[in-house]
């Protein structure tokens, strides 16, 4: 049991008394079901706070230049993580309607929301120009649209990153593999180029590049071809235009322990260490300029911090198997 404790919070603890109860934050998690009711989804602050924590010390350790967070709402987002996350200055990753609507009655400030997605309709569109700090562009089509909504626009739109799919992906399931050539996310290296020469002839501001290679993975090393595929497509659009990224994302991903087998967690420093590496070696020998690095982690800054409660409302016995009923939905 002490070993698996290391999957729980970190302030959780087991009473030595006779009725061995649950804590989590000096809070009895019995007491909470009781209260609230169940299922029940906590998430414990100083667990979230050591996550960034951990993160924004690798980053402070390995890269030289500017850098900064942004929490990938996916990997969980009501209000209480909304604000958590901006309260902590992290830019908030929303992806439709209802993420972005969830930033706003948290009452994140637009310069801390990034909006993604690989198919944004108008509506989206409209409510991010309205309410984010930047937008990932993931397509060609997604642009053109951009650029027509613009001319209705009075206030300047948000900044623009492209996102763009180096070729190759990180060993994970093959469902959550993102950067390879048939992948559905972001455009190919060379649409990337005609993407900036279009926004430059159209008034549009790209400001950044983003790529993803999938998610849960524990090995760096895959992110390193992608990096070096992408500052190779900067330098490319550098010679030929003088545009240059201010902002980098290799996306996210890093996986952690869902099981005790899995334990120790992966250290997110051997991570950002090897990302940061990468980047400035690229960047040396392009001679390109250093850029805002992004990160965007998920599941590793707030899967150990959360908890789902459940009650078993019944108990059935099947040949070599027991089965206890629990009150969660399919998706938990």
């Amino acid at each position: 049991m002490l070993k698996r404790l290391a999957l729980f919070p970190l302030t959780t603890q087991i009473s030595v008394d006779e009725a061995e109860r649950l804590t989590v934050a000096s809070c009895d998690l019995a007491d909470l079901a009781e209260r609230h009711g169940t299922p029940l989804y906590l998430y414990d602050r100083a667990t979230l706070d050591a996550s960034v924590d951990a993160y924004e010390d690798a980053l402070a350790q390995s890269y030289p230049a500017a850098s900064g967070i942004t929490y990938a709402g996916k990997a969980g987002l009501n209000l209480a993580l909304a604000r958590w996350a901006a309260d902590r200055g992290l830019w908030l990753d929303c992806t439709g309607l209802g993420e972005m609507a969830v930033a706003a009655a948290a009452g994140v400030d637009r310069s801390q929301i990034l909006v993604h997605g690989v198919n944004k309709s108008p509506a989206d569109l409209a409510t991010a120009i309205a309410q984010a700090g930047a937008i990932v562009v993931d397509n060609l089509t997604e642009l053109a649209r951009l650029a027509t909504m613009r001319a209705g626009v009075d206030a300047p739109i948000p900044e623009l990153w492209l996102r763009v799919r180096p070729g190759m992906a990180v060993d994970t399931h093959e469902f959550r593999q993102t950067g390879q050539l048939d992948s559905k996310f972001g455009m190919s290296l060379e649409e990337a180029v005609d993407a900036v020469q279009f926004a430059r002839s159209h008034g549009l501001e790209i400001t950044g590049i983003h790529f993803h290679q999938g998610s849960h993975f524990h090995d760096p090393e895959p992110i390193g071809p992608a990096m070096r595929a992408v500052l190779q497509m900067l330098a490319t659009v550098r010679d030929a235009t003088g545009w240059t990224a201010r902002h980098l994302s290799p996306g996210g991903g890093w996986g952690v322990a869902y099981h005790e087998d899995d334990l120790p967690q992966p250290d997110v420093s051997v991570y950002v260490a090897y990302i940061a590496h990468e980047l400035m070696q690229g960047c040396a020998e392009h001679e390109l300029p250093l850029p805002v690095l992004h990160v965007e982690p998920g599941r590793s800054l707030v899967a150990r911090a959360g908890v789902a409660l459940y009650r078993v409302g019944a108990v059935k016995e099947t040949p070599g198997r027991r089965w206890p009923l629990l009150d969660g939905g399919m998706s938990d």
